[in-house]
């Protein structure tokens, strides 16, 4: 009889060994998957942030390109305005000739002012995105619960206020008030 409690003894004790074993192991695992997780995390916040400078100075290129087109009868203008000679004029930069209506051109000159206006406001809206992706990625602060009736009478009597002050104040009885704080004070 003896042999066999002894024999049952040890069976228990390297199972219990053996399942401390596997739950130890189970619970690195999980430490390991969150340090990864993090990881994660931490390299998705840097694409997504470098992803975003990146599209914002093509599209500061992009305008900048828009901005400076001008097409070759406004220069010719403007240098009859300036009073220059045609020959100081020549000496500048002159971009090849556009496959393109005028139409096309008139067009380009109208939307420029509408497309510095939507800059300034997807500017406005780039920042709120960025802000939601950003909330999207990283944990969300721990925003303040709000207090209980509870919580607001104790702190109440904690100011010195009676019963009938706190009770009016929160538009509950004061039978009540007093049954909540004693509630309250023996929990």
């Amino acid at each position: 009889m003896v042999n066999f409690l002894l024999f049952l003894s040890i069976t228990l004790n390297l199972i219990a060994i053996l399942s401390i074993v596997i739950l130890y192991l189970r619970q690195n695992r999980f430490v390991d998957i969150e340090k990864e997780q993090k990881k994660n995390i931490e390299e998705m916040e840097e694409v997504i942030s470098t992803f975003i400078t990146e599209i914002k100075e093509e599209n500061e290129q992009f305008l900048d390109k828009l901005y400076s087109f001008q097409p070759k009868e406004m220069k010719q203008e403007r240098i009859e305005e300036e009073g220059m000679d045609v020959d100081s004029a020549s000496v500048e930069f002159k971009p090849k000739d556009l496959k393109g209506n005028k139409a096309m051109l008139n067009v380009y000159k109208k939307a420029a002012p509408s497309v510095r206006e939507k800059n300034k406001k997807e500017d406005r809206l780039e920042k709120e995105d960025v802000d939601e992706l950003l909330n999207l990625i990283l944990p969300p602060e721990k925003e303040q619960k709000e207090k209980s009736i509870v919580e607001i009478a104790s702190e109440m009597q904690a100011e010195g206020k009676s019963m009938e002050e706190i009770a009016k104040a929160l538009n509950k009885g004061k039978t009540e008030m007093e049954l909540l704080l004693k509630f309250r004070q023996n929990s």
